[in-house]
């Protein structure tokens, strides 16, 4: 399983799931024309595109794609946010009411569940059965209710340091906003503590903020927790997830 940061962070969020030249995308909140050079324009070998929420930082790209009759899935709130019609012909909507649901992109395997934003926002199970892996995708929540079991890997957003956050945001409404809508350390920390971490190889730490995250810091807690390979992301990376642990 390879994955490509296309980009990650406030500006945008894109990244690629590769396995045998059969992508996933997460999230599309970049100009369509990286995404075309991210996939080396061929559009043939995407199986999907998952989209967790209107913000344009993970959606801009959406209703594009579905235009060129790419397969995406997205919340209904997402889909009239965007004014992309329900009957679209490539669009499937999620429905985290429905425990049963599941879609099925060649040798992908998916399921969404219910996250905390500030706008309806869905977080993603993702298998494929060739690599048999599982990997989890969460962005964007103020915190996490589902554990989810067994995963192989797992892309979360660490947004801020708690005392970086109090330091630099002096706005109080834009303080408990943050807090409310965004994952940080101390969270995230506490939610990997709980899982199950016997199958998890690795843990990749997105979205984090610019201004209010510490790389090296939050990698090292977030490892120290749960003696998993941990990774942060950064545009243009590309990474190999393999089934060996990385410590």
């Amino acid at each position: 399983m390879q994955m490509t940061v296309v980009s990650t962070g406030s500006k945008g969020n894109c990244i690629l799931l590769e396995h045998e030249r059969r992508i996933i995308i997460l999230d599309c909140g970049v100009p369509i024309k990286d995404i075309m050079e991210a996939v080396k324009f061929n559009t043939i070998n995407i199986d999907a595109c998952l989209v967790s929420h209107s913000h344009c930082d993970h959606s801009s790209s959406a209703k594009k794609l579905t235009e060129m009759f790419i397969e995406v899935v997205m919340p209904k709130q997402t889909a009239f946010d965007l004014n992309i019609p329900e009957n679209s012909a490539t669009l499937h909507l999620i429905d985290t009411s429905d425990l049963y649901q599941q879609f099925t992109f060649g040798d992908w395997f998916v399921k969404g569940f219910e996250l905390e934003h500030d706008v309806y926002n869905v977080g993603y199970i993702i298998y494929n059965r060739m690599a048999m892996q599982k990997i989890v995708y969460i962005s964007d929540t103020g915190f996490i209710r589902h554990v989810i079991p067994d995963a192989d890997i797992l892309i979360v957003e660490a947004n801020f340091i708690d005392d970086l956050l109090t330091e630099n945001e002096d706005n109080n409404e834009q303080l408990i906003r943050i807090k409310k809508s965004h994952m940080g350390l101390s969270r995230l920390c506490s939610y990997v503590n709980k899982i199950s971490k016997h199958w998890l190889k690795h843990i990749v730490l997105v979205h984090l903020s610019e201004k209010n995250a510490d790389e090296q810091t939050m990698a090292d807690e977030v490892a120290k927790v749960t003696s998993v390979h941990t990774i942060i992301a950064k545009d243009g990376m590309k990474v190999s997830l393999d089934k060996e642990r990385g410590y």
